[in-house]
């Protein structure tokens, strides 16, 4: 990103804020992955008025602030990422041939 930045004598940085909460969590997954599109697609937008840099994904829900470390928490945030990012190879090898 300070590369990218560097290179386009940018001074600064605008960053796209996408807050993803325990209701959305709780609304299901078709719900949180349409919700993520949503979010990806408004991020670009802004990306081609040159509005934004950068988005960044803050996931406030409540169990993942006590969540120990584990394969369970990998497979989690793995699936918010395929959620965001759904026209790429899942980052579960399990998970590529069911797309």
């Amino acid at each position: 990103m300070s590369g990218r930045l560097g290179a386009g004598k940018k001074q600064n940085i605008n960053i796209s804020v996408y807050v993803v909460d325990d209701a959305d969590v709780n609304n299901g997954d078709e719900y949180l992955h349409n919700y993520l599109q949503e979010c990806r697609k408004d991020w670009k937008k802004h990306c081609i008025k040159g509005e934004s840099d950068a988005a960044l994904y803050f996931f406030n829900i409540k169990a993942l602030t006590t969540a120990a470390p584990s394969d369970e928490l990998v497979e989690v945030f793995s699936r918010l990422s395929d959620f965001i990012f759904h026209e790429y190879a899942s980052l579960i090898p399990s998970r590529q041939s069911k797309a």
